[in-house]
């Protein structure tokens, strides 16, 4: 057998060890770690370093390296990359990796890694799912195949692919194991089958007689009501004779019903052929009185609509804004007025379905009857319209009441810029209030108030924004006269320039005492921004226009 010369790290790969026939020659090893050189680097003295060594030669020299050998200067400059020396390496020979373990393949270097890869001692992971075992490639097909806690094995009684570790556990549920009858009656059964044998065959199986429900009360096992039918033959007889003498009385009174009901039946064709003549008198009022009731019926399902839609968006603020005095007080006034809404229309619903049950009555009833129903169908379609204008009322409070803010910060979104400019200029509405919002939970309840084609000093050329206080909840627990700073924002969608203005109120001035009216006179920015500016920086984008509304809250006190 070939000796082992020498015993190094493999190059490239430190972490494996590697056998060579023969000594490795100084010239292939570092002046450094004296091992077998790896990425070899060579300076222009002729000495050659490990990338790393070199690596960490100059750095503990703070950049200033030199030579271990001769003392000469090392620079980035003067080392290079050595590519006949790896190739030298490459080329040396070498035994396997597993040399120890048996294995006595002799090669190059460069070589060695395409062994390893068929090599029959190297380790390869067990295939089998579950398995974390890793076997020399000769004894894998055996482990994998006989010993491997992981494999898979057929069951002996039902046939199916069980891993062995889990053998014991699947023959504790496995149907075609055969076991006693939980009866006792001895007989051994495939589980799978031992529920039909308990129910239909097991002799030891409790069950009745045939005849229980005729009235034989007899219940024992299966053996001793076999015996059992075979000796009470006279108590069976009188059991069915009674039965027979109960089917027949049933039978007469059958009898009976059926020649009541074709009584009835020529009754009924009578009183049909009269129907039918008085049809052709009713049949175009009706007509119409239908087409009209189809609307209406459309009309309450619609309102029923918009009260659910209402109802789940109160029930959203309420869960979004959490508890709060103000949002349940106005809530409840809604849900009050909605309930009371829904009543009107649950009543009107009610009538209609009355209507349409009469029009499935006699045609000579509704030939007395159609023009007092003509008169209830138009008191209904009018209570129907009622209803649509009151559901309209409650959204647009709705509406309001997500809009509010109560951090005494709000953005008021102005959507229809156009149409509203169009309409102040013509002194239709020459301004728009924004819902109103509180500073504080219980604080100030304030708005703002906007001239789309300016007022005062600004008329016609400016928009003027202003400050409105309004009477609230809660103002007999307030500081008065109001005297928070008040900031208007001009939001500009492009994020480039915003306009901004802010005032700070005058105490002796009306506009900030406590209102003893809806709300006090608004007091703001006559010349907020420029018409011409407003248009031309692209304020207004998609017709909506974008002003936040700030009130300081510093100094005030928490409620």
């Amino acid at each position: 057998m070939t000796m082992v010369a020498a015993q190094v790290i493999l190059p490239y790969k430190r972490s494996r060890k590697l056998n060579f026939p023969k000594s490795i020659s100084s010239s292939l090893k570092c002046e450094i770690c004296e091992d077998l050189l790896n990425k070899p680097k060579q300076s222009s003295c002729g000495h050659r370093f490990c990338q790393d060594c070199y690596e960490q030669l100059v750095k503990d020299s703070s950049g200033a390296a030199s030579c271990p050998v001769d003392g000469n200067e090392l620079t980035s400059e003067n080392v290079f990359r050595d590519r006949y020396c790896e190739r030298d390496i490459l080329n040396l020979d070498c035994y396997c990796y597993n040399y120890e373990k048996g294995c006595r393949w002799l090669g190059q270097l460069h070589d060695l890694e395409k062994h390893e890869e068929k090599c029959e001692y190297s380790l390869k992971q067990c295939p089998n799912p579950g398995c974390n075992e890793k076997i020399e490639r000769r004894h894998l097909d055996d482990h994998v195949k006989n010993t491997c806690n992981f494999r898979l094995i057929m069951c002996k009684n039902c046939g199916a692919n069980v891993i062995h570790s889990n053998e014991k556990l699947h023959n504790e549920k496995c149907p075609k194991v055969e076991v006693k009858c939980t009866n006792g009656c001895g007989a051994m059964i495939a589980r799978g089958d031992l529920e039909e044998h308990v129910t239909k065959q097991c002799l030891n199986a409790p069950v009745a007689c045939a005849l229980e429900q005729g009235g034989c009360h007899f219940k024992g096992s299966r053996g001793d009501v076999e015996e059992h039918e075979s000796t009470a033959i006279t108590q069976h007889i009188q059991i069915l004779g009674d039965q027979q003498k109960e089917y027949s009385e049933n039978m007469q009174q059958l009898n009976d019903k059926i020649k009541k009901m074709e009584s009835e039946k020529e009754y009924l064709e009578s009183q049909m052929i009269e129907s039918r003549e008085a049809l052709a008198y009713t049949k175009q009022d009706l007509q119409t009185q239908g087409t009209k009731m189809g609307i209406l019926e459309k009309n309450i399902t619609k309102q029923k609509e918009e009260l659910v839609r209402i109802k789940e968006i109160l029930d959203n603020i309420q869960h979004e804004r959490g508890s709060d005095t103000v949002i349940e007080s106005q809530i409840g006034e809604i849900i009050s007025l909605l309930e009371s809404q829904g009543k009107r229309i649950s009543d009107l619903e009610g009538q209609l379905i009355q209507d349409r049950e009469t029009s499935g009555l006699g045609t000579s009833y509704l030939a007395k009857n159609s023009m007092s129903s003509g008169r209830r169908l138009e008191r209904n379609e009018h209570i129907c319209a009622l209803s649509e204008a009151r559901i309209n009322q409650h959204d647009i409070r709705l509406q309001m009441l997500e809009a509010t803010s109560y951090d005494g910060t709000y953005i008021w979104k102005i959507d229809e810029w156009p149409t509203r400019v169009r309409e102040a200029r013509i002194g239709k509405t020459t301004s728009i209030y924004s819902p109103p919002f509180y500073v504080g939970r219980y604080g100030y309840k304030v708005c703002g108030r906007l001239y789309p084609c300016g007022d005062g000093i600004g008329k016609d050329t400016h928009i003027s924004l202003f400050f409105v206080v309004m009477k609230g909840e809660f103002d007999a627990l307030l500081q008065w006269p109001f005297g928070q700073k008040v900031t208007f924002r001009l939001i500009d969608p492009n994020n480039l320039q915003d306009v901004t203005d802010s005032f700070r109120p005058d105490p002796k001035s009306s506009s900030f005492q406590r209102p003893k009216s809806a709300m006090n006179i608004a007091s703001g920015t006559p010349q907020f921004v420029s018409q011409k500016d407003l248009i031309s920086r692209g304020y207004v984008v998609e017709g909506t226009l974008y002003i936040k509304i700030t009130v300081d809250r510093t100094g005030l006190r928490e409620l």
